[in-house]
């Protein structure tokens, strides 16, 4: 147990690569999305909605 526990997750998942974001705007990571990563090697992370980080038509 802990935060890094993946013992309930396939390895197959949670060995592979992390691909590169969607989004190219380089954004300002905070400690709070650094702890999170910590957390949960091998997941992204997708900013809130209300977050400006991509433009939301797609482009």
């Amino acid at each position: 147990s802990g935060p890094t526990d993946l013992r309930h997750f396939d390895p197959e998942f949670t060995h592979l690569p992390v691909t590169s974001s969607l989004c190219t705007e380089t954004l300002t990571v905070t400690s709070s999305v650094r702890e999170a990563a910590g957390a949960f090697p091998g997941f992204s992370y997708g900013p809130p909605a209300d977050t400006p980080s991509c433009d939301r038509t797609g482009r």
